[in-house]
């Protein structure tokens, strides 16, 4: 649950940041992009977040594919994707909807890419409760 309000809090605050224009101009192009990673990777945690993975999951199972291999090479293009994108230092487009896609993949993915994936998952949602029971004092 604190996954979840963590990442909605880090979602509104990375949008109001990033639409305000006097924002933009002041901040370092890479906090954007650790923002997002930041509410996505929480999100992956979120109930909500696992449930309609696994619909997709069950979706691809039933066009005949593996939906867990499937994932976990949908990974690893969207990180190549990353990469190039963010060269520039500018995320484009491309790189939003791999920071958004790659950990809501992990979800579903398996072997060493859904393994990794998936402990970052946890490690940045392990932070955000231990930032929020430190601020709040439980």
């Amino acid at each position: 649950m604190l996954a979840t309000l963590g990442s909605l809090l880090v979602a509104v605050f990375f949008f109001v940041l990033y639409k305000t224009v006097k924002g933009r101009k002041k901040i370092h192009w890479i906090i954007p992009v650790v923002l997002l990673f930041l509410a996505t990777t929480s999100l992956a945690v979120s109930p909500p977040a696992i449930w309609a993975m696994s619909k997709i999951g069950d979706g691809v199972s039933g066009l005949g594919f593996s939906a867990a291999g499937s994932a976990a090479l949908t990974i690893v293009i969207l990180l190549v994707v990353l990469v190039l994108d963010l060269r520039d230092k500018k995320p484009d487009g491309g790189a939003k909807f791999a920071l958004i896609m790659i950990p809501l993949l992990a979800i579903i993915a398996s072997g060493p890419v859904g393994d990794a994936m998936r402990n970052v998952n946890g490690g940045v949602a392990r932070m955000g409760d231990n930032v929020i029971s430190t601020v709040t004092g439980e």
